[in-house]
């Protein structure tokens, strides 16, 4: 997160239509992909665990009545 902090400070600072912000924002829009990747992977990790150490998953709505 700190590095996509850095990473959208930099490119706020960049003239507008230079080659130089194009790859400033090629940079930032690459992070966001690799974030969402890595949290996608976690959650993959976790539904694998859960499945293969639990025989029932049970999921239970508290919002009806």
């Amino acid at each position: 997160m700190k590095r996509l902090a850095r990473k959208q400070r930099a490119l706020s600072r960049k003239t507008k239509g230079s080659n130089r912000r194009a790859k400033a924002k090629q940079a930032v829009a690459k992070l966001h992909y690799r974030i969402s990747n890595q949290r996608l992977a976690i959650l993959h990790e976790v539904s694998d665990y859960l499945t293969t150490n639990f025989s029932v998953i049970a999921i239970e709505d508290l919002c009806n009545p």
